[in-house]
């Protein structure tokens, strides 16, 4: 691992994609990939999506959402070689200030 490659992300569905593609389809190890929230609370992104998206049988939660407590960070190691590879599959699943 030459460099490091950090990504943020609003939904919690799209951190599970980015890592699935990275995986599955470029070939990354699992274990050079870290997942956090962005600040000091758990969090399962500021946007609902996908089964958090809704509650049994599919019907949309109400109320009050304290799991939406931020952004989700991502965390790829790979070598400088693969930099551009990780980076455009982050975008294709939707991160954000990619750095």
């Amino acid at each position: 691992m030459d460099t490091e490659i950090r990504a943020t992300f609003a939904t919690r569905r799209s951190v599970e994609l980015a890592i699935e593609h990275l995986v599955q389809e470029h070939g990354l190890n699992r274990t050079d990939i870290f997942v956090d929230a962005e600040g000091k609370t758990n969090t399962s992104g500021q946007e609902r999506a996908g089964a958090d998206a809704t509650g049994s049988l599919s019907e949309p939660r109400t109320g009050s959402h304290p799991e939406l407590a931020g952004a989700i960070q991502l965390s790829v190691g790979c070598e400088t070689q693969r930099r551009e590879t990780v980076i455009s599959a982050l975008k294709d699943a939707g991160a954000t200030d990619i750095r």
